[in-house]
Formats: structure tokens, sequence, C-alpha cells
């Protein structure tokens, strides 16, 4: 490693809480993500179920983008009730 800023870390994986913490949502609340697909889904770590943090991040905020380019505003009432109204 030439620079001492370059991390050696290539992929941070998280559990569903520590995912849940940087995006300030649920644990549940990602699950859901998940299951609309706009998150990817966990992998297997040596056993452990984990997310893939950055590129779960990444997808979080191309989705809030997406919502704002189309002008409408993000439904985030379905990500915390579960859609319940």
């Amino acid at each position: 490693m030439n620079d001492l800023h370059e991390s050696p870390i290539k992929k941070v994986f998280g559990q569903d809480k520590v995912l849940a913490f940087a995006l300030d949502i649920s644990p549940s609340s990602v699950w859901r993500l998940v299951k609309k697909g706009i998150i990817p889904p966990p992998v297997k770590v040596s056993g452990f179920t984990r997310f893939d943090m950055k590129k779960s991040v990444a997808a979080f905020r191309a989705a809030g983008e997406a919502n704002q380019r189309s002008n409408t505003p993000p439904d985030r009432s379905n990500i915390r009730s579960g859609g319940a109204s």
C-alpha cells in the first residue's frame, strides 16, 4: 500500500442493526427494503448473515435520489410503519 490514507479493508459487512443505524431506520425497515428490492439481500460471511454496507448504503441513496428526480416525495410511511394505513 503506497498511500497511508488508503484503507486496507475493501469490503465491510454488518448486521441488520448496524445497517439500520447507518441508514437511520429500524432493523425491520432494513428487511422491508430488501423485500422491495431497494437494497441488496444479505450474504453469508463465515456462516453469519451480513449486509455489504457499501452496496446497501449506495442502493439506499440511489433510491432516494430517484425519488427526488421524479419530484415525488419519498413515501417513508411504508418503510417505518410497514404500510399499515
